[in-house]
């Protein structure tokens, strides 16, 4: 190489590094953070651009934001859902230094006749709920419906399940800390929900599908403004609000399980009257004027009149797609001034279940088998659920809203079983049963500000039911030709059994905060406030066995039973229905709690919160019972508690926290517990769930 090229070749590498370091010299860093003008809380999510460009980002969980940019001036702009747009002019980026520009962004808001109206947080985000979580008073989980949606789960039991340091059996008992379903609460918007089975605490979390669900909250440590009836976790499910947005959603959704996809599928005759498909039935609950018979009665009653709308046959179809359905649509209005907001929304979902070569045995101390059952067992699981929501504000930051919801679930269940029991006899059986929930829920809530006193009320009803229509069952005994004939060596091995529970519950809930600093918007806080519980419950059951001694056929099969335990062999006398309902298979409960607390929260320095607080409570509990000589009694609780509380929290820095909890809580016992009353469990249900 020449001289000249040399020379050439130099003059073109300085060029380069002088262009490289030009670029790497003139890219600086625009940062800050962003958060909410009055509170000073950080905001996550919000969309930091530059105007006219494609050059933006995404503030994270602490409200910080970060973008490279050239030296010069530009237009930043801002937007956050509930949050002004905001346009900042002339942000200058100097060469060699990063600048920083922190963002207050205010609530979005409109001036309506001097009345300002003003938009509310959408805490179905992630990233919202994530900031909440870290910091609240107390330990806490959650689950947004945006997280819930993006993870696939179509119920609030799936999403309990992601949840750390719980724990479930099947699809209703909660465990968490190892403690079950009876150390536990659900409420649903803050106020206690009752379960529809008399055997659970917690009401069935399959009932609130991810359509109809803002967030749930899962707390493992007690505070005052609650009841303290609770020692594992305080569940709390928050139904969606419209937050001032109009939109219509539809949904559809399929699916199935590869072992049960058009195979054989069995179920219990409905009657003929409703819709089973979509979980509608009529017509299956016992008549009043049956249910006040006395057993001679009836016995006569059955021969003239046809006392049940069902048989025993079995139906025989295909196991079908499983079905989603979801409608949605929110309006928002300018009323007087104000803003009024209203939703309706409505879900319903199927499942299909079967379990193949199931079995179950029981075995004494000594290891001897007393007896074995080989089952498959046919489920079909129906969830219908509907929301309606209205609300309006009133002056600056008071708004009034009412809730109603509406779910009705079905279970229905077949069982075929095959084995032998304690006393060496070779049975087959068939067992069926169709369970309904319903609940029916009301909320009335107002929240009111004024100044640096904040009031919040509440009041709500409502109805569960929960009803277990003639459940069936039929045994049959094995002969040596292969042939099945009926069980014959007592009579409740043919039988039907009904079962009714109905409550009621009242609740009431009023606070008054008072901000202790000289501001609207504070972390100091002193607060007070009352509520009452009134819950009642009325439980009946009644069995009906079936004298089958003069009734000598036998069948190949367990599904075709029209032939012999039909209505015709009842009115001529071969078949004996006989009623069995004594006084001890009904009762009546109910409880009354009054309630009031104060609490606080304090920073005495800035990185450490004392929240502290008591709770008195004065409860009434009474169960109404027969004992087996069908003697009336009454069992009554009544009892004055404290509840007081302690949590401290000390931040490490902006993403970590140490929490302290002390607190006294209390476990009272369930209607049942506090009479010798026995809930039959569903006979088809054995092994693991019997």
């Amino acid at each position: 190489m020449n001289k000249r090229n040399h020379n050439l070749l130099k003059a073109l590498l300085l060029v380069f590094i002088l262009f490289s370091v030009n670029i790497i010299y003139a890219q600086t860093i625009l940062k800050g953070s962003v958060k909410d003008a009055k509170t000073q809380e950080a905001l996550p999510g919000v969309t930091v651009s530059v105007k006219n460009s494609t050059t933006g980002t995404i503030s994270d969980a602490d409200g910080h934001y970060e973008l490279a940019l050239s030296p010069g001036k530009y237009t930043i702009i801002t937007s956050y859902i509930s949050y002004q747009p905001m346009e900042i002019t002339d942000v200058e980026v100097k060469r060699g230094s990063s600048s920083t520009l922190d963002i207050p962004m205010t609530e979005a808001s409109q001036n309506l006749n001097d009345v300002i109206i003003v938009a509310r947080k959408n805490m179905e985000s992630e990233m919202n709920l994530m900031v909440e979580r870290q910091r609240a008073t107390v330990a806490v989980e959650n689950l947004g419906a945006k997280e819930m949606s993006s993870k696939g789960l179509s119920t609030v039991a799936d999403g309990i399940k992601k949840i750390t340091g719980i724990s479930m059996e099947g699809n209703t008992k909660v465990f968490v800390r190892g403690l079950g379903d009876r150390y536990s609460m659900t409420s649903l918007n803050g106020f206690p929900i009752a379960s529809p089975n008399p055997d659970n605490k917690l009401i069935p979390l399959t009932l609130f599908p991810t359509s109809v669900v803002k967030n749930v909250t899962v707390s493992k440590v007690y505070q005052p403004s609650v009841f303290g009836d609770y020692s594992g976790a305080h569940i709390d499910v928050e139904t969606k609000e419209n937050i001032g947005n109009d939109y219509i959603t539809i949904g559809i959704s399929t699916g199935g399980k590869t072992n049960t996809l058009f195979k054989d599928f069995y179920a219990s005759d409905k009657g003929g009257v409703g819709v089973p498909f979509l979980g509608i039935s009529k017509g299956m609950n016992l008549p009043d004027n049956i249910k006040d018979m006395k057993s001679d009665d009836f016995i006569s009653y059955s021969r003239s009149n046809n006392p049940f709308k069902t048989t025993f046959a079995i139906e025989k179809n295909k196991g079908m797609p499983e079905l989603g359905l979801e409608f949605g649509i929110g309006r928002s209005w300018n009323v007087g001034g104000q803003k009024l907001n209203a939703l309706f929304a409505i879900n319903y979902n199927n499942d299909y279940t079967i379990y193949d070569d199931a079995y179950v045995s029981t075995v004494n101390a000594q290891g001897e088998v007393r007896n074995m059952f080989n089952y498959n067992k046919y489920s079909y699981e129906t969830t219908m659920t509907s929301l309606g929501q209205v609300s309006y504000t009133l002056r600056k930051n008071d708004i009034i809203s009412y809730n109603i919801m509406y779910v009705n679930n079905t279970e229905d269940d077949y069982t075929e079983r095959d084995g032998f029991d304690s006393e060496g006899i070779d049975l087959k059986g068939s067992n069926s049963v169709y369970h309904i929930y319903t609940l029916f829920n009301n909320q009335l809530t107002g929240k009111h500000q004024f100044n640096k006193l904040f009031a919040d009320w509440q009041v709500s009803y409502g109805k569960t039911t929960s009803d277990e229509p003639d459940r069936r069952q039929v045994m049959y005994t094995k002969n040596s030709d292969g042939k099945l004939s009926l069980f014959k060596l007592n009579q409740q091995e043919t039988m039907r059994f009904w079962g009714e529970l109905y409550e009621d519950e009242w609740n009431g809930d009023f606070k008054l905060k008072y901000n202790l600093d000289d501001k609207e918007t504070s972390n100091n806080f002193i607060r007070l406030g009352g509520s009452l519980r009134n819950k009642s419950r009325d439980f009946y059951s009644s069995n009906f066995y079936y004298n089958v001694k003069n009734l000598d056929v036998q069948v190949d099969n367990i599904y075709d039973t029209d032939e012999y335990l039909n209505y015709d062999n009842i009115a001529n006398g071969t078949i004996t229905v006989t009623k069995n309902s004594l006084p001890r298979d009904k009762y009546f409960a109910g409880s009354d709690i009054y309630a009031a607390f104060i609490d606080m929260e304090y920073f005495p320095i800035e990185n450490v919160l004392v929240a502290a607080g008591v709770r008195f409570e004065h409860s009434s509990q009474w169960v109404r019972y027969w004992t087996d000589a069908a003697v009336e009694k009454k069992t009554t609780l009544d009892a004055n508690d404290l509840f007081p509380a302690l949590n401290l929290r000390y931040g490490l820095d902006q993403k970590q926290n140490l929490r302290l909890s002390l607190s006294r809580t209390i476990t009272r016992p369930s209607f049942i517990e506090m009479a010798p009353f026995e809930y039959k469990v569903p006979m088809f249900k054995i092994g693991s769930d019997g």
